[in-house]
């Protein structure tokens, strides 16, 4: 029996169903070419192979869409992770002047235990043996007592 025609997948074709078909009987379909739509567009169901649809499947286009996405998020997964290390590294605290190595050529041994201590601070610091509340304080502390000094 002639359904007529459905879409499937996007695409028209022609449905005929059949009932009570036993198992082992022959069906036989007898095809008639109609001259005026052979003449016109091509039928439901087919493409014309000059379309651009044609030569080229959509799902193709797509996986070179998806392929060019990929590596360009690879490609930004990799600088950032180049970048990320330099830009987060925060550069070791400037010692005031008057702290600094051959700034005060007669410093008195209380002065060189306080830069020596800072600079043990900041080293344990970096090393992760103190935390970041414990060394902004005891750091403001010594560049107090330097102040004073």
């Amino acid at each position: 029996m002639d359904e007529g025609l459905q879409t499937f997948q996007d695409r028209e074709y022609a449905f005929y169903t059949t009932q009570e078909l036993a198992v082992g009987e022959e069906l036989v379909l007898n095809f008639t070419v109609d001259q005026a739509a052979a003449a016109g567009e091509a039928m439901p169901g087919t493409e014309d192979p000059t379309s651009p649809e044609a030569t080229t499947p959509a799902e193709e286009g797509q996986q070179s869409l998806l392929r060019t996405l990929g590596l360009l998020l690879a490609g930004l997964a990799v600088v950032a992770a180049v970048v990320y290390p330099l830009v987060t590294k925060r550069p070791r605290a400037a010692l005031p002047a008057a702290a600094r190595p051959g700034a005060a050529s007669g410093s008195s041994p209380r002065r060189q235990r306080l830069i020596a201590e800072l600079a043990d601070l900041e080293d344990a610091r970096d090393a992760g043996r103190v935390d970041e509340a414990a060394y902004e304080q005891r750091r403001a502390q010594i560049y107090e007592e330097l102040r004073l000094d």
